[in-house]
């Protein structure tokens, strides 16, 4: 395995190590920011012995130039390590987009991008997306002015 590939797979095991913020933010200062350096290290090694300008080099220039950014998860226990949720969430959306041409009106296309909007918030807060608008349809109470 690629030695940048095994940082970031121990980067991820340390993440799910942790079952607390406070453990989060303990590992992250101590063994976390020892991987991180390592990565930094490899970066700056990769960019002095690769002189040309190949497209590799300068994805490790990139990756140098947008360093502190790219580690502010070490001083911010609340940043993620991945965007990947983010990432599936927007897939959802991109794909209603395709399936809106469907819709035949403005509405229904309106109607269909609430509803994905509903269930992925539900999703996201570990809600069942079925049985939160269950609840809602037969408790109107909560939801009339």
């Amino acid at each position: 395995m690629c030695v940048k590939v095994a940082l970031m797979d121990e980067l991820f095991r340390l993440e799910h190590l942790a079952k607390t913020f406070d453990e989060l933010k303990r590992i992250r200062e101590t063994e976390s920011k020892d991987v991180i350096d390592k990565i930094r290290n490899w970066a700056f090694d990769v960019k002095s012995k690769h002189l040309a300008e190949s497209y590799f080099t300068k994805a490790v220039s990139y990756l140098l130039k947008h360093w502190e950014g790219l580690t502010l998860l070490l001083k911010d226990v609340k940043l993620p390590l991945t965007n990947n949720d983010v990432e599936r969430v927007l897939r959802y959306s991109v794909l209603g987009r395709k399936n809106f041409h469907g819709s035949k009106t403005i509405n229904g296309a309106d109607v269909a991008a609430t509803l994905y909007t509903v269930i992925e918030s539900c999703k996201k807060s570990e809600l069942n997306p079925i049985e939160y608008m269950k609840y809602v349809i037969l408790n109107p109470r909560y939801y009339r002015n």
